[in-house]
């Protein structure tokens, strides 16, 4: 939201233009708030996602020992954060967020994808 698409005249900012508009961004719900603290404490990123020796290093400044499924999430944050913001500087980038229903849509697909890969490796166990 806050990379402004290229182009022609001073670059605005999706959040700007939202607030000039009197809008609010709609934001997917956080299960795991701590998840997304932590990741605003070590640094969402700079020009790539942070690394493995990054996150390693706050744990250890900090004391923290994340889970595995943590630091990963944490990873996997930051690269798409840095993907995003390089997409978003091109014109008619859609807006990071969905609907509802989209989310509905892609649960509905995951769910779907993982049984598929469940059965398969299940009929290759045998």
């Amino acid at each position: 939201m806050n990379a402004a698409p290229e182009g022609k005249g001073e670059p605005v900012t999706r959040l700007k233009a939202m607030q000039a508009r009197n809008e609010q961004p709609v934001l997917p719900p956080v299960s795991a708030r701590h998840i997304v603290d932590w990741w605003l404490e070590i640094g969402p990123a700079g020009d790539g996602a942070l690394t493995w020796q990054e996150i390693a290093a706050w744990e250890q400044l900090t004391g923290i020992e994340l889970e595995p499924w943590e630091a990963k999430t944490i990873r996997s944050m930051s690269a798409a954060f840095v993907s995003q913001r390089f997409e978003a500087r091109k014109a008619g980038c859609p807006a990071p967020y969905s609907t509802e229903q989209d989310e509905q849509d892609n649960v509905t697909a995951a769910f779907a994808a993982l049984k598929q890969y469940l059965a398969h490796r299940s009929d290759a166990a045998k």
